[in-house]
């Protein structure tokens, strides 16, 4: 499910963990966006305790800004939410996605965490819900994708 030249960015990644989990995922480069200044440090530092324990090869970038000033990259592919934001923020990152399709199309994945804004991807119609997974027994997310990933069922990891 995971593009080959997957982008995994992390909107409000707060101190980074998620972040080093994708780097586990193979993902070649990781982002993470949030506007605590504090967070941005902590996750900076993570992130270099992290390989320099395991040598992970992961490019990784931190971003002090706030999700809506976020640029999205024409390789940004894989976008991650832990339900960070209202749904105000929610409809602006959304449109930014978007408007990144338009100017470059290519597949997307949207992986939501506690998806108490769901409703406001399904109605926006440049996505649509494709999996359901649970992750080491208890993290329970729901995968948007712009194209069909096949097999609809549930999955666990």
């Amino acid at each position: 499910m995971i593009p080959a030249n997957g982008v995994f960015v992390d909107f409000g990644c707060g101190k980074g963990r998620v972040l080093l989990l994708a780097s586990e995922f193979g993902f070649a480069k990781v982002r993470g966006v949030d506007f605590a200044p504090e967070f941005c440090a902590v996750a900076r530092s993570n992130y270099i305790v992290y390989q320099n324990r395991t040598g992970v090869k992961t490019e990784f970038r931190i971003i002090e800004s706030d999700v809506v000033d976020y640029v999205i990259n024409k390789e940004d592919n894989v976008f991650f939410m832990y339900n960070p934001f209202d749904g105000v923020v929610m409809s602006r990152v959304l449109d930014n996605i978007a408007a990144s399709l338009e100017m470059q199309p290519r597949r997307i994945l949207i992986i939501y965490h506690n998806p108490v804004h769901s409703n406001i991807i399904e109605e926006r119609c440049i996505v649509f819900k494709s999996k359901e997974l649970t992750f080491k027994g208890s993290y329970s997310y729901v995968v948007y994708s712009n194209e069909d990933l096949g097999d609809q069922s549930s999955k666990t990891l």
